[in-house]
């Protein structure tokens, strides 16, 4: 049950954008375009990672973090 709910993605058909509106708090789109074929098709490398990949980036993401919160102290 977060307080504030922000959903954001560089790309989103009409009709997911007007699904995502009732859901969140704050939407951020920045691109909505008219003809919708896919997300694919708005990017130049589209290939899918693997979750050895996204557990990697959540790693370094955290590392970074914590970090930065040492380096203010």
């Amino acid at each position: 049950k977060p307080s504030w709910l922000v959903i954001a993605a560089p790309v989103a058909s009409d009709t997911a954008v007007e699904k995502l509106q009732v859901l969140a708090d704050e939407l951020c789109i920045l691109m909505v375009p008219e003809v919708f074929f896919g997300v694919g098709a708005f990017y130049e490398d589209f290939t899918q990672v693997s979750d050895e990949e996204v557990l990697d980036y959540l790693k370094r993401l955290k590392s970074a973090r914590t970090e930065a919160a040492t380096d203010k102290i």
